[in-house]
């Protein structure tokens, strides 16, 4: 029914609006977090347990606050993805940054390269891993974030239809939607890992050996 009628289509495109646009927010402003605080090592001490603490955080408590602030339109539920998904981001690219500056710093300067060419040709590619786990990772947080954003402020989406048929007693058409959501979850997973192991090649000789 949910399908012929449109009705499915029409939530998936709502909950991907606000989820992808908080997606890529994460993805650029995480990265660009933790390459700084790889790259300031004193700042990155002070900076981790903050972000860790964050990303301990229970974010549902947050979404009343955010509800205040920035009403209940899409923005709104942007926000709550961009907190679900943006703290895995920073902590696992500085992780990769951290442990790549330490493993090979004396192999940037055996070879005499200058700070940016340290970063471009070592730190980066070291890093690049860790990096591309972080948004695999973060892809399901963003998803669970779309949904809780939905689920409570605004009954739209995917989210919408489970609190819709949900109050119907329709269990048949909920456990439909959930299992599109874990679709969703498995196959942006998989494309995210296939993309993971096209541009880090060297991780599964790693592996075999």
């Amino acid at each position: 029914m949910i399908i012929s009628n449109g009705t499915l289509g029409s939530a998936i495109l709502q909950t991907a609006q606000p989820l992808l646009i908080g997606f890529f927010i994460s993805l650029g402003a995480g990265i660009a977090i933790g390459l700084i605080m790889g790259g300031f090592p004193t700042l990155g001490l002070a900076a981790e347990p903050l972000i860790t603490a964050f990303y301990s955080f229970p974010h549902g408590v947050l979404i009343p606050v955010i509800v205040l602030v920035l009403g209940i339109g899409i923005w709104a539920r942007v926000f709550i993805v961009i907190i679900y998904t943006i703290f895995v981001v920073v902590l696992n690219t500085y992780s990769g940054v951290k442990n790549t500056a330490h493993e090979y710093h004396e192999l940037g300067t055996s070879f005499k390269l200058s700070r940016m060419q340290t970063w471009r040709r070592i730190i980066l590619p070291g890093a690049s891993a860790f990096i591309l786990t972080g948004v695999r990772i973060s892809s399901g947080n963003a998803i669970r974030g779309a949904v809780m954003a939905e689920l409570l402020i605004g009954a739209m989406g995917l989210g919408g239809l489970v609190l819709f048929y949900n109050s119907y007693w329709r269990l048949d058409v909920v456990f439909a939607v959930v299992l599109v959501l874990m679709a969703i979850g498995v196959s942006s997973n998989y494309i995210l890992r296939y993309v993971e192991h096209r541009l880090t090649p060297w991780r599964k000789h790693l592996g075999a050996s």
